[in-house]
């Protein structure tokens, strides 16, 4: 990310909230200012992911005043499950997400309860697999051209047409982040389900 792409992109406002823009580059100003910093309170994103972080001392409307930060892993669960279940069936639940761990907990309640309340009575009890699915595919013969943030997931864009399907899955491999050597962990550490074709050659997992 460069002074460039800060400049550039505006603030991502479907998946942040808590913080605004007037335009691209006049923001809101922090909440609070001391000597070890400044903060800006009240942020929610909304959906997890890699996120790039952006500051501007001042005269934020020329680009040289732009600098890129970090970037900064947001874990949790993706919001757009879609599951349908028959009564009595033994089945597997799936949650996908980024930066899931094995001490990610699941809970299932009635209709009209609340997650965190503890009086909520859990609708079942479930056995959460502890092990990702296999991987369908091999991307070996498909060379990638670069890997960027998108509202639903990491888009993967590739020199050669991919020929892939939603809901098969891929692994990467060698992917590195000088900024964030967690981040490359979890892209190399399990297979990637496709969850939209964008083109030919650019898949969203």
């Amino acid at each position: 990310v460069s002074a460039q792409d800060c400049f550039l992109n505006p603030l991502d406002s479907q998946s942040i909230s808590g913080h605004y823009c007037y335009d691209t580059t006049d923001c809101r100003s922090p909440t609070a200012s001391s000597e070890d910093g400044h903060v800006w309170a009240g942020l929610k994103i909304r959906m997890p992911g890699m996120y790039a972080v952006c500051y501007c001392d001042h005269k934020c409307s020329d680009q040289q005043r732009w600098n890129f930060i970090k970037w900064h892993l947001v874990a949790g669960p993706f919001n757009n499950h879609a599951w349908e279940f028959s009564r009595g069936i033994l089945f597997d639940l799936r949650v996908y997400g980024w930066g899931l761990q094995g001490t990610n907990r699941l809970r299932i309640i009635g209709h009209g309860q609340t997650c965190g309340d503890a009086s909520s009575s859990p609708a079942v009890t479930l056995d959460v697999p502890s092990k990702p699915p296999l991987q369908a595919g091999d991307t070996a013969p498909f060379s990638i051209l670069q890997l960027s943030y998108s509202h639903d997931g990491l888009l993967i864009r590739m020199f050669k047409p991919h020929g892939l399907s939603t809901r098969e899955y891929i692994s990467l491999a060698n992917v590195s982040s000088p900024d964030c050597a967690a981040c490359a962990k979890l892209v190399n550490g399990r297979p990637h389900e496709v969850v939209r074709i964008h083109s030919s050659r650019e898949v969203v997992v």
